[in-house]
């Protein structure tokens, strides 16, 4: 009984120590890189044998909470991602749509309002860039934009 106390001791102290972490943190990436490209999007590359060999051994390292939670997390990253990748595809079509000569807005055709409101439309599905507040922060902090933000705000 002694034991098996010490053991859940030293267990519980090793998933606190910054190794643990450090190893987890890596696992985890590697896991959620390996199993999103398992998915077939057809923006990631497929697996190959060694790669496939490799997620197979991380299902196994990996305790059954963190693979569901690492699953969880690779799901809504390709969730997110095939939002962008449709937003993307319809900008790049626009873009391909519209494309003109240098001399083609003085000397072509003129726009019809439904073509305008197309072109409105599409700049508004174009890519966009979602931060954390603390990388804003840390942008703002680079830029010196914090001051005035605070001259506002009084």
């Amino acid at each position: 009984a002694g034991n098996v106390l010490l053991e859940d001791i030293h267990a519980r102290r090793m998933r606190r120590s910054w190794a643990y972490m450090f190893q987890r943190r890596k696992d985890r990436m590697q896991y959620i890189g390996l199993y999103k490209r398992k998915q077939g999007v057809k923006w990631l590359p497929q697996l190959n044998k060694e790669e496939q060999a490799t997620l197979q051994q991380l299902d196994e390292k990996l305790s059954f909470e963190d693979v569901v939670y690492f699953r969880s997390l690779a799901d809504a990253e390709l969730k997110k991602e095939s939002l962008n990748a449709e937003r993307r595809a319809e900008y790049e079509k626009s873009l391909q749509k519209n494309k003109k000569g240098i001399f083609g807005s003085w000397f072509g055709p003129k726009q019809t309002k439904e073509e305008e409101e197309q072109q409105r439309k599409a700049l508004e599905a174009a890519p966009t860039i979602e931060l954390s507040s603390e990388q804003r922060e840390e942008i703002y902090r680079t830029i010196g934009y914090e001051d005035v933000v605070a001259d506002i705000q009084e």
